[in-house]
């Protein structure tokens, strides 16, 4: 189940394990402010790249990050587990500061 998480990794980048809005208040800039956020830390510390890692099946997501500068760089399938409810591959994102 952990494969795709330990095999996608862009080493030196600063990772985002998640980002996560209520649905309720999705669309309002809170995951935009997030992810601008994480830019400037990035910044502050002196890293050029920031990387996370997405479910295929989570376009809302994707298309949050992409808006912000990040691309599909690699992607692995994912395992089948009750606990995942995503289905497709894990897809890993970058973004260059």
């Amino acid at each position: 189940m952990l494969r795709p998480y330990a095999e996608l990794e862009i080493v030196g980048s600063l990772f985002c394990a998640a980002v996560a809005v209520i649905p309720g208040y999705r669309g309002n800039g809170i995951g935009s402010t997030l992810l601008s956020n994480f830019r400037l830390r990035a910044a502050r510390r002196g890293i050029g790249t920031l990387s996370t890692l997405i479910f295929e099946s989570n376009a809302d997501a994707r298309r949050l990050f992409e808006r912000h500068g990040f691309a599909e760089v690699d992607r692995r399938p994912t395992v089948r587990h009750p606990l995942i409810k995503r289905t497709g591959d894990m897809l890993l994102y970058a973004c260059e500061l």
